[in-house]
Formats: structure tokens, sequence, C-alpha cells
């Protein structure tokens, strides 16, 4: 999954909004430490994805 602020991918994800997203988006730990610091800062649950890598035999 994509981070919506920095677009990295990673396997954990925060849902969250603000008052000035006026719907959910999924940031990465790394941006969640600032975002969590704005207005209106609401937490809507983590995510825990994959990175789609193939598994060497």
């Amino acid at each position: 999954m994509i981070c919506h602020i920095c677009k990295e991918e990673n396997v954990v994800h925060f849902r969250v909004k603000n008052l000035k997203t006026s719907n959910w988006i999924f940031i990465c730990k790394k941006c969640w430490f600032d975002f969590a610091k704005t207005e209106g800062y609401k937490y809507g649950g983590t995510r825990k994805g994959y990175i789609n890598k193939k598994r060497k035999r």
C-alpha cells in the first residue's frame, strides 16, 4: 500500500484525518508523527498489509 503523503510503499499504515482532509487517508508511520500534531487530528485504525514480493524457494 502507498502512503498518501510521501507516496512510498510500506507494510503498516494508519487511517487518519484532520480538519484539512475531509476523507480518511492512509499514511505511513514516518508521516504519522507529524500528522498526529495537526489540528482536528483523528485516528481511525491501523492497516497491516504486505509488500508483494515473490518468495524464493
